[in-house]
C-alpha cells in the first residue's frame, strides 16, 4: 500500500508540473504574439469628435441681487451715501446682531443646564454667578462680532452697487 501510495504521489506532482510548465509556455507564447502583431501592424490613431458646448450665460434676476444686499434677517439694506441711509443700515447691522446674540447664549443656557460636560467660566464659588456672567459675556462677543461682519459685509455690498451706478 505504501509502493501506491508512492507512486500515486509522484504521478500527482509530475502531473501538476507539467501543467505548471504547460501553462507558462502558454503565456509566453501568448505574450510573444501580442508582440509580433504590434511590431507588425501600424497602430492607427484615435479619432475622437467633439462637439461644440454652448455656454449660455446664466442672468441674475433681481430677486438676487436684491438678496445680495439684504441683512441676516433679509432687510434690504438702502444704498444711498448720504448720512440718513448709512445710520438706518447701521440700525439695521445692530437689529441683526442684537437677535443673534440673544439666541446664542439662549442655546448655551441649555446646553449648560442639559450637558454635564459644558460648564460656565469658573469666575466665583456661586454657579448661578458664573452662568450669569457667562451668558453676559458670550452676548457681549457675539454682538460685536455678528455686529462688525455684518458692517463689513454690507457696507462691502453697498460700495460695490454705489461703483456701477
Amino acid at each position: 500500500n505504501s509502493n501506491s501510495t508512492k507512486k500515486t504521489s509522484n504521478t500527482a506532482k509530475k502531473s501538476s508540473s507539467t501543467v505548471k510548465n504547460k501553462k507558462t509556455t502558454t503565456s509566453k507564447k501568448q505574450n510573444n504574439s501580442i508582440k509580433e502583431s504590434a511590431e507588425s501592424k501600424a497602430i492607427e490613431p484615435i479619432k475622437v469628435e467633439t462637439k461644440e458646448e454652448v455656454i449660455v450665460p446664466l442672468e441674475i434676476s433681481a430677486k438676487n441681487k436684491e438678496a445680495e444686499n439684504c441683512t441676516i434677517l433679509g432687510v434690504v439694506l438702502p444704498t444711498g451715501t448720504d448720512k440718513a441711509d448709512t445710520e438706518n443700515r447701521i440700525k439695521l447691522y445692530m437689529k441683526d446682531s442684537l437677535v443673534f446674540s440673544i439666541i446664542i447664549p439662549i442655546l448655551d443656557l441649555l446646553a449648560m443646564l442639559f450637558i454635564k460636560a459644558y460648564k460656565p467660566y469658573p469666575i466665583t464659588n456661586n454657579i448661578i454667578i458664573n452662568c450669569f456672567i457667562t451668558l453676559l459675556i458670550d452676548f457681549i462677543l457675539i454682538f460685536v462680532l455678528t455686529f462688525s461682519v455684518d458692517y463689513i459685509h454690507g457696507e462691502r455690498i453697498v460700495r460695490r452697487i454705489n461703483n456701477k451706478k
